[in-house]
């Protein structure tokens, strides 16, 4: 199970300054292997939270989760293809 329930609890503030922060606090506690399973735990949270401002707090961290995953994926498949490109250019200077 997640350690994250300072996070979690912050995510249902009425503010949404805290809401926010609590979304991109939680994709620095998180490792990238943990992303799947907490996304299905913010699923069931979803589906049980009865306050609007919990259900936006966890839409919130879900979306950023998501923006983390695409990060990741990118940094993976592009950056060694950058890498080489530059190396490739600054090799064959013309």
């Amino acid at each position: 199970m997640h350690s994250f329930g300072y996070v979690s609890r912050s995510a249902g503030s009425p503010v949404i300054k805290a809401r926010i922060l609590a979304a991109r606090a939680l994709t620095n506690i998180i490792s990238y292997d943990e992303i799947e399973s907490t996304m299905r735990l913010l699923c069931d949270l979803l589906v049980t939270s009865q306050s609007t401002n919990q259900q936006h707090g966890i839409l919130l961290q879900a979306k950023h989760l998501l923006g983390t995953i695409y990060v990741c994926m990118y940094s993976q498949l592009f950056f060694p293809l950058t890498f080489h490109m530059r190396r490739v250019i600054t090799n064959n200077q013309y």
